[in-house]
């Protein structure tokens, strides 16, 4: 399982919308804090309608290990959480403190919820069938293999990504100074 850029600002602005305050209305996304209700938080997501699927779903995180992936992934939010808080209005001190209650006094805690609204997206998408089987490859020694190389893979869809990008950038340049060339007037003698 990896986290994308957008689930970790989500975690991380959850974070901001949920915990102390300071002074001034702040905002995430254009959006009053006051206005997110906190039960949603900032994505939105609504409550899973089959505790039975929750359940199944809460398992399948631990066989993922969606809260030890969640746990890698914290100083990238708490870089992310810093930016949001900054850009508020937050000094570096208070940003640093804010951060510091969340994750710190509070880890195990952030951790759960997000494991918890992890379990119910995967509830939600998925019938208790899917999340059975799901579980059962995640706790077979293929679905551990995999669980133990994600990093790997992450890092080398990063680099195909990246490689892909800049082959596109490259041919875009090219193709962008081959029609200027056509379009511009020959030189003059």
């Amino acid at each position: 399982m990896q986290f994308t850029r957008s689930s970790l600002l989500g975690l991380a602005l959850f974070a901001v919308s949920a915990g102390p305050s300071f002074a001034g209305e702040a905002s995430v996304l254009g959006q009053p804090l006051s206005a997110i209700e906190k039960h949603k938080g900032p994505l939105g997501l609504r409550p899973t309608t089959t505790e039975k699927r929750l359940a199944l779903a809460r398992k399948l995180m631990e066989a993922m290990h969606v809260s030890d992936l969640a746990r890698k992934t914290l100083p990238e939010i708490r870089t992310l959480m810093k930016r949001a808080l900054m850009s508020q209005g937050a000094d570096q001190a208070k940003a640093d403190n804010i951060i510091a209650w969340y994750f710190v006094q509070n880890e195990a805690g952030q951790l759960a919820f997000f494991v918890d609204r992890e379990a119910s997206v995967y509830a939600d998408l998925f019938s208790e069938e899917d999340l059975v089987k799901m579980y059962a490859f995640y706790k077979s020694s293929t679905g551990q293999r995999m669980l133990a190389k994600n990093s790997e893979i992450s890092n080398l869809n990063s680099v195909i990504f990246r490689d892909w990008g800049e082959t596109m950038i490259l041919r875009m340049v090219l193709s962008y100074q081959q029609e200027k060339t056509r379009k511009s007037p020959a030189a003059a003698p």
